[in-house]
């Protein structure tokens, strides 16, 4: 399929240090079954063999344009790479994944078939040592509708309009209008969840949404990504104080539409309260204080930390010291240490079930960059 009146397809593919795998994820962009695309790499400073594997495949296919940068994260990349795409239709690839031969031919004809402005394929896990889909793996698809194998959805229809709260917030996995990609931009102060506003914007803004179930996008998670670091808990300060940063910029997406935004805080605040469950004591005060900056309601802020019940039994510990003689101060302590615990599990196991719910299931951990510092 090579139709040029079903116009240009633009892939974006933001590049740092991905050497191991670029070569697989490049193949399988020029051996597309509908050839009219530009391969459109940004080079985000990478320091490994990257930029030299780009250059050889830009020598030997004209449809390649690299660009160059500083290292300045995925967000900027993206960006850069939206300004410069020639194409009608824009999708995005991370360079350590790769996707299937009629990856774009299919989003294509979905896209126009349905008169959508954004369709949407499912992703599977990819074991990069078979090369095949991980039995039980990590899946995104779409999550209304399920029974269906394809169908679309009208953002601005009161019936369905929630329905875009529950597809995978990743860029990958998914083509849209150019002219609708180009007018919004990711957040380039953030280097995780910075695809959550620009998703949902894209999602809310567009007159038709279509989606296939077929797994057309294949995606690695990589032991030394950042969302592997997230998960297995090296990262969770930072992860939680971006977290609520891209919360903060989707509610404004949805600040024309209350009743999506309160379904969206909802699912928000789920996701930061499993977030905050995993924090160490001593950072929980900042936490609670980010959670009263980004604007939202004391009851709000409560569902996401408690009633920091843990904060006041650690200032009557600490009263305890000033009041009550040494003597009692080790009898008491044992006691205190152990309510603090129990409230701390108590907490997180809350946490746990609210995300596990299939509304918290709406918005995942992953979806951290791959790409930038």
């Amino acid at each position: 399929m090579a139709d040029t009146k079903l116009g240009l397809v633009s892939v974006v593919v933001p590049v740092f240090n991905t050497a191991p795998y670029l070569a697989n994820c490049l193949d399988s962009i020029l051996s597309q079954s509908y050839g009219h695309l530009e391969l459109m790499a940004v080079d985000d400073g990478s320091t490994d063999d990257s930029p030299s594997i780009l250059a050889m495949y830009a020598g030997h296919d004209r449809r390649i344009r690299v660009l160059r940068q500083p290292n300045q994260g995925q967000s900027a990349a993206r960006n850069r790479a939206l300004d410069a795409t020639r194409g009608d239709w824009i999708t995005f690839v991370d360079s350590d994944d790769h996707i299937h031969e009629r990856y774009v031919e299919r989003l294509l004809e979905l896209a126009l078939d349905r008169h959508a402005d954004l369709s949407i394929c499912s992703a599977v896990e990819y074991d990069p040592g078979t090369r095949q889909p991980v039995p039980n793996g990590h899946t995104t698809h779409i999550r209304w509708q399920i029974d269906h194998d394809a169908g679309s959805i009208d953002p601005r229809d009161e019936s369905t309009k929630a329905s875009i709260l529950n597809i995978c917030l990743a860029p990958w996995g998914k083509l849209c209008r150019a002219e609708l990609a180009r007018s919004l931009r990711f957040p380039e102060s953030l280097r995780r969840y910075e695809d959550n506003p620009y998703v949902l914007g894209i999602a809310h803004k567009a007159e038709r949404i279509a989606y296939i179930r077929e797994q057309l996008y294949y995606y690695r998670r990589r032991i030394d990504s950042v969302s592997r670091m997230v998960e297995t808990g090296q990262l969770w300060a930072q992860a939680y104080s971006e977290f609520l940063e891209a919360m903060r910029l989707c509610r404004m997406v949805f600040q024309d539409d209350p009743e999506l935004l309160r379904a969206y805080t909802d699912q928000g605040l789920a996701h930061a309260q499993w977030n905050y469950a995993k924090l160490r004591m001593r950072e929980r005060a900042r936490a609670r204080r980010l959670a009263c900056s980004i604007g939202l309601s004391t009851h709000e802020v409560r569902r996401i930390c408690g009633r920091d019940v843990a904060g006041l039994i650690r200032r009557a510990h600490r009263l305890c010291k000033l009041l009550v003689p040494p003597v009692l101060v080790h009898v008491l302590r044992p006691p205190l240490r152990w309510m603090r615990e129990a409230l701390r599990q108590r907490h997180a196991m809350s946490a746990a079930a609210d995300a596990s719910s299939p509304v918290a299931a709406g918005i995942a951990v992953a979806r951290a960059p791959t790409t930038g510092a």
